[in-house]
């Protein structure tokens, strides 16, 4: 599924946001799993076919109601919202500040996957969501998110440098993520198939990096 592809989509049929699934909840659904973050676990629901796992709730159910791509989006949804309400009281930089705070300092040999584990251990219990994407949101958010948040920010180089130890404290990832930003249609759009004719050197003389880029045709005429 293409960056493309999933935006369009999202334009064309919503997102779903907090309010959207607080609502929702405000309602008092019938299903039991609905009831709690903790209660949230097997739903099951398939979009195309419409199955979950209690389809004699389903009628008034309002995690399909949300028109996603799929049902697995849907519950990724209600998962995480389920998570941020019940165990994070509905502050997740209050939560995350605790979670950290909680890592004793010593020993300092195994604080840093004590740190990761603080955060993605609880995290990793949201329907559908891989240690891979968590680390790599986690990442952005803590190195980021407050320069007066030292232990986030030892946090986020712990969490960044999960896949390769020997990363350098400029963390590979951060190039790869400004090169993503600088070519995709839903970044700066300067450099991707529906931008340049792949067959040929670029001729897009007003790009900042033009005159060092090696304008190689990626297809043969």
């Amino acid at each position: 599924m293409s960056d493309s592809i999933a935006y369009g989509y999202m334009e064309q049929h919503g997102r779903v946001r907090w309010h959207d699934i607080a609502k929702a909840l405000a309602d008092a659904p019938n299903c039991p799993k609905l009831t709690c973050y903790w209660a949230f676990e097997d739903c099951g629901y398939r979009k195309g076919s419409g199955v979950c796992a209690n389809p004699e709730y389903q009628p008034r159910c309002p995690l399909p109601r949300h028109d996603l791509r799929n049902g697995r989006l849907n519950q990724t949804a209600y998962s995480l919202f389920l998570l941020m309400r019940d165990l994070a009281g509905e502050d997740i930089v209050g939560w995350i500040d605790d979670r950290l705070a909680s890592v004793n300092p010593a020993p300092t040999a195994d604080r840093p996957a004590r740190l990761r584990q603080a955060l993605l251990e609880p995290l990793g219990h949201v329907y559908g969501a891989s240690n891979k994407v968590l680390a790599m949101a986690l990442s952005d958010l803590l190195l980021g998110g407050d320069a007066k948040r030292p232990t986030w920010i030892e946090a986020g180089a712990v969490i960044a440098r999960r896949f390769n130890t020997a990363f350098p404290a400029n963390f590979p990832r951060f190039v790869q993520h400004a090169i993503w930003r600088f070519c995709s249609e839903s970044g700066l759009n300067r450099c991707n198939g529906r931008r340049i004719d792949d067959r040929a050197p670029c001729e897009q003389t007003d790009c900042p990096v033009f005159d060092g880029c090696g304008r190689v045709p990626l297809k043969s005429v």
